[in-house]
């Protein structure tokens, strides 16, 4: 009798579809980060921000003044503010979607490179300390984070962001993810990382390549190298002068 055999086969359960591209006048290495807010996509550069959507808005000017920038060297959004981390003048700026000036906040952190904001909290990476300092309104609440290379520590981090309650440090070789406090939840490696944007989906920008991920970071597809940010459904890659807009959904996954 010969013997029954079951062939089963895989179907990606993912499917990220190009829904838009819109050509924007910079440079892929002027971006530092992008990040997006409905309708809008705003550019972070070393001497500007341009905002995307219904045409470009350039604002923000070079100085050590209120609502001038230094040396911005990162970016974040929450409920349409824009919070620009200013490496030069060691503060965090504050504009509205439109580019006018709104606060901005003085922090302790002795080497800030990034920011993330949930919450009404900001995080600021210190990777000379390897901490994650949180602020609020007004002070420094509290930092986690010890060096170290194995997990629930960190180690050569160069990106944060934060959604959902949890906090995703790109790292040299790896994503490692706690909570907003400081606990750690899991891990992943990624090699070469240089920006990560999470939100529904976790997308990272490394040497080569960009890496889509869902929370659990489970990598769904891999795109060429751009700098990249996801909201919502949504992941946008910046690349070649042309912002590349996907859409992501979850279909079966097998049969």
């Amino acid at each position: 009798m010969l013997p029954i055999i079951f062939l089963f086969s895989i179907v990606n359960p993912w499917k990220v579809e190009l829904t838009e591209k819109v050509k924007v006048p910079v440079s892929q290495e002027e971006i530092l980060e992008i990040r997006t807010f409905g309708n809008y996509t705003y550019f972070l550069c070393r001497d500007k921000i341009l905002r995307e959507g219904n045409g470009i808005v350039q604002f923000g000017t070079f100085g050590m003044e209120s609502g001038e920038l230094a040396e911005p060297v990162s970016i974040d959004i929450e409920t349409g503010w824009l919070y620009i981390l200013d490496y030069g003048s060691r503060n965090i700026k504050i504009f509205d979607r439109d580019g006018n000036y709104i606060d901005e906040r003085e922090i302790e952190t002795e080497e800030p490179i990034a920011i993330a904001v949930s919450n009404e909290r900001i995080f600021i990476l210190d990777p000379l300390r390897y901490k994650i300092d949180v602020y609020g309104e007004e002070s420094l609440l509290y930092s986690f984070g010890n060096f170290g290379k194995g997990p629930g520590f960190i180690n050569n981090p160069v990106d944060i962001d934060v959604a959902l309650g949890k906090v995703y440090i790109l790292e040299k070789d790896r994503i490692s993810v706690f909570s907003e406090y400081g606990d750690f939840i899991n891990m992943n490696e990624v090699k070469g990382g240089k920006n990560i944007s999470a939100d529904k989906y976790v997308s990272v920008s490394t040497d080569s390549t960009t890496l889509l991920f869902d929370q659990n970071l489970e990598k769904i597809e891999c795109f060429e190298r751009g700098v990249s940010a996801t909201e919502g459904n949504n992941l946008f890659i910046f690349k070649d002068s042309t912002l590349w807009k996907h859409e992501i959904e979850k279909g079966i996954g097998r049969r």
